[in-house]
């Protein structure tokens, strides 16, 4: 993952009025937008941000003031930086350490999510056994446990905990919170009683409708490591609004161009050339002018 910041202002005297950075996750750069002070703030800024894959636009003023945005400089200008993050992952919470969440956050981890994990049991989730968790999150109430893990509406949650009562507790927290992705495991029977419950309570269909249960791809995987496959691999297809058929018997993707005439002609031909199936929408009666370089009228 890598967060790109480039100088979108300056004002009086600055390091440097324009430039670019790129920034790794392990705060190294590549480029400068002038070094000293107000880099390594960026560069500290830039870190911070990927735990949650958030651009950010930071203003300081170089004055040594007293103010949230002023730095210990003396050039006394101003600069607005742009972090725009790249190639990120979103970030999984997974709750729940046990045998299958642990395999699930390997394998999260293993693919570039950036994974944290909530649990109950401070003696078992530590983190000697669960070194992949960037954030671990641990207390003998669940309850307080879930509520120090920060979420937001690029964060995936899946529930994994080792009893139904647990599951449930996340699940009512999570249910309302708007989120990218939001699963449970566990049997059909088990999340049929789950959302009836819920119903029962009066949580909105379109709430519950957000809820993933049970999760996981159906590749008749049994093992814990075969169900964090099925489950990530679930995971991955949603964030790329992918179906998870297999990639065999296809011819490309289906991309539909409404209109037919020259302009969109050209959009065909590239479309086509790049492997897509195409399908073109045009009216009876096309109003096209530069027929002989157009398909509205095939």
């Amino acid at each position: 993952m890598l967060f790109r910041s480039t100088i979108l202002e300056s004002s009086g005297s600055t390091p440097r009025g324009k430039g670019k950075m790129i920034v790794l996750s392990d705060g190294s750069t590549f480029g400068t937008i002038g070094g000293g002070v107000v880099e390594a703030r960026v560069v500290s800024e830039a870190v911070k941000a990927m735990e949650f894959d958030r651009s950010v636009i930071l203003d300081y003023s170089l004055d040594y003031g007293h103010g949230r945005e002023s730095l210990d400089m003396v050039c006394g200008g101003a600069m607005k930086v742009f972090v725009e993050a790249f190639c990120g992952k979103p970030r999984l919470v997974v709750v729940g350490g046990g045998h299958v969440g642990y395999q699930i956050a390997k394998m999260a981890a293993l693919v570039g999510y950036r994974v944290a994990v909530v649990d109950h049991r401070p003696d078992y989730a530590t983190a000697e056994r669960l070194p992949m968790a960037r954030e671990l999150y641990v207390d003998d109430d669940m309850a307080k446990a879930l509520a120090a893990a920060p979420v937001d509406a690029s964060t995936c949650v899946v529930v994994s905990t080792s009893a139904h009562a647990s599951d449930e507790l996340a699940v009512r927290y999570f249910i309302g919170k708007d989120l990218r992705y939001l699963g449970v495991l566990g049997s059909r029977r088990k999340v049929r009683l789950m959302l009836e419950r819920l119903r029962s309570e009066g949580v909105p269909e379109e709430r519950l409708a957000r809820l993933r249960a049970p999760i996981g791809l159906d590749l008749g995987a049994e093992t814990p490591e075969e169900i964090a496959v099925s489950v990530v691999a679930e995971i991955m297809a949603a964030m790329t609004g992918r179906d998870a058929a297999p990639l065999s018997g296809r011819d490309g993707e289906l991309v539909v161009v409404r209109g037919a005439g020259d302009l969109a002609t050209g959009v065909i031909v590239r479309l086509k050339a790049a492997g897509f199936r195409v399908v073109a929408l045009e009216i009876a009666q096309p109003t096209a002018i530069r027929r002989t370089v157009s398909l509205s009228d095939a």
